[in-house]
């Protein structure tokens, strides 16, 4: 039987996921695939609520062979999977939240924007753009290649094996587990990857919901930036909250695709008060109020 380490909680009693350790059989100084799949399973059966579970230690062979098995039984499809060669850390996030995927209305929803106000062709968000939730990748370079990564949300355009912007959320990871995923995109994916959006939820004791939202990508020398953050919830007063926007250049979106002739400094704003109003009805949906 496998053995969980306590979860890991702040002072304000939110989750922050779970470290699974599985015991080791016999003679293994690794834990095994065969291991690792009866602690998943195990945790499958269990889980009612959002739970991340994150397996240390594991090699790029035994990462795979899980994956792989998890995908033949179907059981993948109710997962998020990834794996960070670098870290050998395999993650899963079970029972995504609503709270955790409110994000993917809001994005929708701003692209049609953009085509309504004359920033992205209907051809180019019909054709060239595709919007991808769970789709997972694996085309990273060094440090991180053999790594596998299911972005929360993405845009990739057509004919790239990389995604351009990459959502992750984060409602039962912290906010470290997020930044090595950030890390993952932007630095194994440095060639494609040109910006990474970073929503990370919190919850206190008393039931209230704090958010707030980040945007990064690489500098000159390629070391991870901070590019802008904005504070989701506790709102911030009426006349900043309606100004609040997360600025996404037609470079980032398109990356290497970029069209011939288009300004890639264009600005295509993704309203923050947009995404407070979807994510409040999913916070009071699962019993807690915003903060």
């Amino acid at each position: 039987m496998s053995s969980e380490k306590d979860e890991v909680r702040s002072s304000d009693g939110a989750r922050r996921g779970v470290e699974w350790q599985p015991e080791l059989e016999g003679n293994e100084t690794r834990p095994s695939n065969y291991t690792i799949l009866n602690s998943i399973l195990h945790k499958l059966s269990a889980v009612t609520e959002e739970e991340t579970i994150s397996y240390h230690n594991i090699d790029v062979e035994t990462a795979r062979d899980v994956i792989q098995e998890l995908e033949r039984t179907n059981e993948g499809r109710s997962l998020r999977l990834s794996y960070n060669s670098r870290l050998q850390e395999l993650k899963l996030v079970l029972m995504s939240s609503p709270i955790h995927d409110s994000h993917q209305p809001w994005l929708n929803h701003r692209i049609i924007h953009w085509m309504l106000e004359g920033l992205l062709l209907p051809q180019q968000a019909e054709d060239d753009l595709r919007v991808l939730s769970g789709t997972r990748f694996s085309s990273f370079e060094a440090p991180y290649a053999s790594s596998h990564k299911e972005p929360d949300q993405c845009i990739r355009p057509k004919g790239l094996d990389l995604p351009t912007l990459v959502v992750e959320s984060g409602w039962s990871e912290s906010r470290s587990v997020l930044h090595n995923d950030r890390d993952l995109w932007l630095i194994g994916g440095s060639r494609v990857v040109q910006a990474v959006m970073v929503l990370k939820w919190s919850k206190t004791e008393h039931g209230r919901v704090e958010g707030d939202v980040e945007l990064f990508d690489l500098d000159a020398s390629g070391s991870v930036r901070s590019l802008q953050k904005e504070i989701i919830f506790p709102r911030p007063p009426p006349m900043i909250a309606a100004m609040q926007s997360v600025n996404i250049t037609r470079s980032q979106l398109f990356g290497p695709t970029l069209p011939d002739g288009q300004d890639p400094g264009t600005i295509f704003p993704l309203s923050v008060d947009s995404l407070r109003v979807i994510a409040e009805d999913f916070i009071r949906d699962e019993g807690f109020v915003p903060a």
